[in-house]
């Protein structure tokens, strides 16, 4: 079975002058992590087809 890693979804952003975070609204907040979960659902689907694909063409030969 495969295991399945966690998500690291940093969703504010840290000042480089004190170490606190920048005011984003819930809005922007909410972009960011739709957009990371997005870009992280889609890496591991092309790994997945990429996979089944492979397999497909060892079982071929």
């Amino acid at each position: 079975m495969e295991q399945i890693k966690p998500l690291n979804l940093s969703v504010l952003e840290m000042s480089e002058e004190r170490n606190v975070p920048i005011g984003l609204s819930r809005r922007e907040i909410r972009g960011r992590m739709w957009l990371s979960l997005v870009n992280e659902a889609s890496r591991r689907y092309r790994e997945l087809m990429n996979s089944i694909n492979e397999d497909e063409m060892i079982g071929r030969s």
